[in-house]
């Protein structure tokens, strides 16, 4: 078996529907991977539809520990491809998707890689400032990603498309079930064993975004008690981190001194604010940005705590 996809979900069939659906269309010989679904307790009958939809094509799996980390590790437990490819439910797999992330591995076979492959977001008509804000985001990651020469930083694991041979995980120890953020977490780890991570245009599946601003905006305090406890715990990897800039910037310095003290007032008046404008972009902006400094404020305490963990690299 030259590779397992391996896709977690947690109550979106109508999504996951669709992403197996585009991957029993690939160009790749179907007897040489498998698809795998690791359901994180689905309650809204995603595994019935997978096996009434599907049959026996694919592998459906309960994952018995809550949270996306722990969905991708019940399913790297179930592989049996030499080759893993996760893949965000909200994607679909283009024909050659398959097929780029196993020619990108056997191009290198003797180097340590990791591959993330290319997830424009699809837009309509239809789509939401948000949407196109984060398609904009995304499109501006993916040119980075793709410049010449680059050095691999831990930013370049994109959780939603990447593969990585089965054997690094048993060497890196899979997915790190503490952090939220475990992609950028599990490429601190790869980086630190000596592996380089690569960007493969071809390997490309289409992205629907399934979450919205006030959904983001809602992790934020779980993304900043995240970005502290990897601040602690990898003190390299700290100008990665999105708070490193605030440092870096005199000018976003004092904004953000301003910010520290205000922040519990702040986001309770730009949440208000949106009520009132709820596409306006700005104001999601100005909300996120005021909870993160919320999150950090209850992980390190006061301004010099802040400068000391912003400081460690």
């Amino acid at each position: 078996m030259d590779a397992s996809v391996i896709i977690p979900t947690h109550n979106r069939s109508e999504w996951v529907l669709r992403a197996v659906d585009a991957l029993f269309r690939q160009d790749y010989p179907p007897d040489s991977f498998e698809v795998l679904i690791s359901c994180d307790r689905c309650t809204d009958g995603t595994e019935e539809s997978l096996r009434s939809s599907f049959g026996g094509r694919l592998k459906v799996v309960k994952s018995d520990v809550p949270g996306q980390p722990g969905a991708l590790n019940t399913g790297l437990k179930y592989a049996r491809g030499h080759l893993a490819i996760f893949l965000d439910d909200e994607l679909e797999a283009e024909e050659g998707f398959v097929s780029a992330h196993v020619r990108a591995h056997r191009a290198e076979p003797a180097a340590k890689i990791a591959v993330t492959g290319y997830s424009p977001v699809i837009i309509d008509s239809s789509s939401t400032p948000y949407t196109r804000m984060v398609a904009r985001d995304y499109e501006n990651y993916f040119t980075e990603l793709a410049r010449p020469r680059r050095k691999s930083a831990p930013t370049d694991l994109c959780g939603c498309n990447f593969s990585l041979p089965l054997s690094a995980f048993r060497e890196v120890g899979g997915f790190n079930e503490r952090y939220l953020r475990n992609d950028f977490e599990l490429a601190v780890r790869l980086l630190q064993l000596g592996y380089e991570i690569r960007f493969c245009a071809a390997a490309r599946a289409n992205q629907r975004i399934a979450i919205t601003a006030d959904m983001i905006i809602g992790r934020t305090r779980e993304r900043a008690q995240n970005d502290c406890q990897l601040a602690r715990e990898y003190s390299w990897c700290v100008p990665y981190l999105p708070f490193y800039r605030v440092l870096a910037n005199p000018s976003v310095r004092r904004r953000w001194r301003v910010l520290w003290e205000t922040c519990g007032v702040a986001s309770g008046l730009f949440r208000a604010m949106r009520r009132v404008r709820p596409e306006n972009l700005r104001l999601a902006n100005l909300e996120y940005a005021a909870r993160y400094c919320y999150g950090l404020r209850e992980e390190v305490g006061d301004w010099r705590g802040f400068r000391r963990l912003a400081q460690r690299n």
